[in-house]
């Protein structure tokens, strides 16, 4: 780890720790929300697991369940919020949406039935289905993004 050598840290739990109290310092509690076009998806962080298909899977899943908002500029992205989150419902997505993106926003959003309530909390909803190719690799884009957000103070 780079903060390990730069430090001169014997161990690398000691710069893990100290990196992860960097990160959460450098958060601006004040910061603004995401506004204009907001894409929303989520997903989940850990892979499948062995021997298990579909809805079987959720049950005891050690993976984690993420919802990823990241504004649209244009055909570049933007600023980005991202949290673990405990289910799908409506009620967890939504409140989710009304922390992190300012009302009156477009939101796009895959087929999810849990985004039905968006418009109701003043959001504008522009629900999407996609073919499967291309969501997969949206969702990687996603990803991509929000782990490269992990550093930034947004």
């Amino acid at each position: 780890m780079l903060l390990q050598l730069q430090l001169d840290l014997q161990r690398y739990e000691t710069a893990w720790m100290m990196l992860h109290k960097f990160r959460r310092a450098m958060i601006n509690l004040a910061r603004e929300p995401l506004r204009g076009e907001v894409e929303v998806d989520e997903t989940w962080v850990g892979g499948t697991q062995a021997g298990l298909r579909g809805s079987r899977q959720l049950k005891g899943r050690k993976a984690a369940l993420v919802l990823v908002a990241v504004e649209k500029r244009g055909r570049a992205t933007g600023r980005a919020r991202m949290a673990v989150i405990p289910d799908f419902k409506s009620g967890t997505l939504i409140a989710f949406l009304k922390q992190n993106v300012a009302a009156g926003s477009t939101v796009y959003t895959d087929g999810l039935k849990s985004f039905t309530g968006l418009q109701a909390a003043g959001f504008q909803h522009v629900p999407r289905s996609q073919p499967l190719r291309i969501k997969a690799q949206r969702r990687w884009c996603l990803w991509q993004t929000a782990r490269l957000a992990t550093c930034s103070s947004g």
